[in-house]
C-alpha cells in the first residue's frame, strides 16, 4: 500500500514505537506510516477533514477534523477508531497532548471565535477574532 504524494498531508506526529502518523487530507485519511516508510494503516475517516494529529503517552492517536461535521477522533495503535468527541459548533485543525496526557483541540465556531477545548469539557477558552 503506498501513499499518495500531493495536497493534503499535514501535522505528522510520532507514536512511541517510532511510526509516524499523519493526516491525508486529499484521501479523507490518517495514515500510519513505519520507520522504513512503509504505510501500516489507513483510517478512513467520513465526517469532516482530516487536519491536526497528536500522540498521547499510551499510544493512542487523537485526530482533530475540521468542517462542518467537525470532531476528534481517538484512534488506536492498529487505525482503528475507538472514540469520537463531538463538541458543538466547532470545526477542529489541531491537536495537542498535555503534560497529563489529556487532548486538547484548537478550533473555530462560525468565524467569529477560536476555541480551545479539552476533548471531553466544555470550552476553556474563547477569543474573540477582530472584527
Amino acid at each position: 500500500m503506498a501513499a499518495t504524494a500531493g495536497f493534503g498531508f499535514s501535522f505528522p506526529a510520532a507514536d512511541p514505537v517510532g511510526n509516524i502518523w499523519v493526516a491525508n487530507q486529499a484521501q479523507s485519511a490518517l495514515l500510519q506510516i513505519s520507520p522504513t516508510g512503509s504505510v501500516l494503516s489507513t483510517t478512513t475517516i467520513t465526517t469532516g477533514l482530516p487536519r491536526g494529529c497528536a500522540v498521547d503517552g499510551l499510544g493512542f492517536v487523537w485526530l482533530a477534523n475540521q468542517g462542518f461535521a467537525g470532531n476528534c477522533v481517538k484512534v488506536d495503535s492498529t487505525g482503528t477508531i475507538v472514540a469520537t468527541f463531538l463538541p458543538p459548533s466547532t470545526s477542529f485543525t489541531t491537536v495537542s497532548i498535555d503534560g497529563n496526557g489529556d487532548p486538547w483541540v484548537f478550533g473555530f465556531s462560525s468565524g467569529k471565535a477560536i476555541k480551545l477545548w479539552q476533548v471531553d469539557a466544555t470550552p476553556l477558552v474563547t477569543v474573540p477574532l477582530p472584527s
